[in-house]
């Protein structure tokens, strides 16, 4: 349970720099138009956030599928240096977009979309849209996936435990194995 209580724990901390507003504009990528999701996110965390991974997930509302997942920030993937002066001060907001292309043609998005949107009740699809990494002065937080497997997981472990408990039979029916 410590595990679960550490991701936890990180996963509110990182929350702080919260999502506070959502949209799917239209913008020109070489030469065709494009379907883009603009988000603003505020720190609220009281640190100053040095380098940042920003998560867009795409997932479909009818099977639960993960039709895209993009991260953009302010770290280099090859060396991990942070670009001076691209920090985030406590209270301030940042603003960011992310293609959506990878989208199906066959989404109701492109059923003559107007946009900007920003009722996505109607869409097929759900956008979460989340930081994936977090570095301030004093740490280094890493939004972990393994929450949602670790909950999974001991649920799965629990209707064995709960199986097992229930299993009787007798001394000639039990195998013993090395």
């Amino acid at each position: 349970m410590k595990e679960k209580e550490k991701f936890t724990a990180v996963t509110k901390k990182m929350d702080l720099l919260k999502l506070t507003k959502i949209s799917i504009v239209e913008e020109e990528d070489f030469d065709q138009k494009v379907p883009y999701v603009a988000y603003t996110l505020k720190n609220n965390t009281g640190s100053e956030i040095l380098a940042y991974m920003i998560q867009v997930d795409v997932v479909s509302k009818k099977t639960g599928k993960l039709l895209s997942s993009i991260q953009s920030g302010n770290r280099s993937e090859i060396d991990g240096n942070v670009k001076d002066g691209d920090g985030i001060k406590p209270g301030e907001e940042i603003s960011m977009d992310q293609s959506l292309n990878a989208i199906e043609k066959s989404s109701n998005l492109f059923n003559n979309p107007k946009f900007p949107i920003t009722d996505f009740s109607k869409l097929d699809f759900e956008i979460k849209v989340f930081p994936a990494l977090i570095i301030t002065r004093r740490e280094k937080m890493v939004r972990s996936s393994e929450l949602e497997n670790l909950d999974k997981k001991i649920k799965l472990l629990q209707e064995e435990l709960k199986e097992l408990k229930e299993t009787k039979g007798t001394l000639d029916e039990l195998e013993l194995t090395r």
